[in-house]
C-alpha cells in the first residue's frame, strides 16, 4: 500500500526541532522515507534516515537540519517507500522553516544627517528631520473565481525626500529655486531673481546618516530633481527653513536593480 500524509505539525520548525508527519501506510522496515522541496521547486531532497524515526503506521517524525533545509521559507513535504526519490504523497506549503537569530541593538539608530549633498556641494546644517519617502506600488492582478490577487506585478515606483535646510544663504535659495546666477550689485548688495525655470536640472544626491557603532551610512541617488516643496517658515522664535524637495528619477542608462541608488554602509576613519 502506497504512503499518505495528511498532515505535518507543528506546521514550522527550525533545525535542530523535530516536527511529526501524520499520514497513513508507513513502515520500519525497510524505512519509509521523507522528502522536501522548496515550495515552487521541482526537484526533491531524500532526508537523511538518521534524521527520520518510525513511531506507527501513522506516524514519522522528522528531525530537522540545515542540509534539506537550506535555507527559510515554506516546503513541501512528501513520503514515499523505501529507496524511493520522489514523492508517492505530499503536502505544499507543509512547514515553515526558518533560520534562529538575535537581535542586534547596534542596528537600532537614532542622530541627525551629518550632511546633504548636491552634486557634491555640501547645503550646510538641517533645521529638522529629513524626510525619505519611497513607495514601490504592486500591481494586482485579480480572475473571476478569485477573492484575492492570483498574480502581482511592480507598478510605479515614487520617491522623494524633504530636507529642510537651516542654512537660508541665497546660494540655497539659488540652488532650490533653480534661479539664475546671483548678481553682486555692489556695496554689499546681492540679487538673486527667480520664477518661470526654463528647464529641469537634474543632480547627484548624496547623504551622510548615522550608523552602527563607528559607522556610518552613505545613501545616494544618481539622478533627481531639486525644487522648492513647501512654506518657506519664517517666525519670531524660529528659524527660517528652505524646505527643498527631491524628487528622485530612474536613471535608465543603468542596470536594472541599480536605477535609484545604493546604500552603503563603511567605517569612520
Amino acid at each position: 500500500m502506497a504512503t499518505t500524509i495528511t498532515s505535518v505539525k507543528p506546521f514550522f520548525g527550525k533545525a535542530g526541532e523535530a516536527i511529526t508527519a501524520i499520514g497513513t501506510g508507513f513502515v520500519d522496515s525497510p524505512e519509509s522515507v521523507v522528502l522536501c522541496r522548496k515550495h515552487g521547486d521541482a526537484a526533491w531532497t531524500v532526508v537523511d534516515p538518521s534524521r527520520v524515526a518510525y513511531v506507527s503506521a501513522t506516524e514519522l517524525t522528522l528531525t530537522l537540519h540545515a542540509t534539506e533545509f537550506d535555507g527559510g521559507g515554506a516546503y513541501d513535504i512528501g513520503v514515499a517507500d523505501n529507496g524511493e526519490t520522489t514523492p508517492d504523497a505530499h503536502l505544499s506549503s507543509a512547514l515553515f522553516f526558518y533560520v534562529a537569530g538575535l537581535d542586534d541593538p547596534d542596528y537600532v539608530i537614532v542622530g541627525a544627517v551629518d550632511g546633504v549633498y548636491v552634486d557634491g556641494e555640501y547645503m550646510g546644517d538641517i533645521a529638522d528631520q529629513v524626510s525619505w519617502d519611497f513607495t514601490e506600488e504592486i500591481k494586482k492582478i485579480f480572475t473571476q473565481h478569485s477573492n484575492a490577487p492570483v498574480k502581482t506585478f511592480p507598478g510605479e515606483t515614487t520617491c522623494e525626500l524633504t530636507v529642510p535646510l537651516a542654512e537660508a544663504s541665497l546660494e540655497n535659495f539659488q540652488k532650490v529655486l533653480g534661479a539664475p546666477a546671483i548678481i553682486d550689485l555692489g556695496d554689499g548688495r546681492r540679487r538673486l531673481t527667480f520664477g518661470g525655470r526654463s528647464a529641469i536640472t537634474y543632480n547627484s544626491i548624496l547623504i551622510i546618516t548615522p550608523g552602527p557603532t563607528n559607522k556610518k551610512y552613505a545613501l545616494a541617488f544618481y539622478r533627481a530633481n531639486v525644487g522648492f516643496g513647501g512654506a518657506l517658515t519664517i517666525g519670531k522664535d524660529e528659524n527660517m527653513k528652505i524646505p527643498m524637495k527631491l524628487t528622485v528619477l530612474e536613471d535608465t542608462s543603468r542596470a536594472v536593480g541599480d536605477r535609484i541608488g545604493r546604500f552603503e554602509e563603511y567605517a569612520i576613519s
